[in-house]
């Protein structure tokens, strides 16, 4: 699958202005179980955020389905630089579907 998201937002976290965030985003399904997808992201802020008028997010990961949970192993990171909250890492996440 291929997809696309556009978010704005006329008074972004804090008050900072407008902002908007655009993304591209694929996914392919390798069997009934196993999954691959990721995202580029690009991120505008009117009155900078974290010392930075723009940023680039990405991610890329893996998600294993079994008996009704997906388990989604996932690399985030952006080109934001001595940011903590916007360090690199890898988020593992179990779902449920109810």
């Amino acid at each position: 699958t291929l997809g696309a998201a556009f978010y704005y937002s006329p008074e972004f976290s804090g008050k900072l202005g407008d902002a908007y965030y655009v993304e591209a985003n694929a996914g392919y399904t390798l069997t009934e179980a196993l999954g691959v997808s990721g995202a580029v992201g690009y991120q505008d802020v009117k009155d900078g955020l974290f010392g930075e008028d723009s940023y680039t997010t990405w991610n890329l990961g893996g998600t294993y389905s079994l008996a009704g949970f997906g388990l989604d192993l996932r690399y985030h990171d952006t080109d934001l630089k001595g940011v903590d909250v916007a360090d690199e890492r890898f988020v593992v996440t179990l779902k449920r579907a109810l």
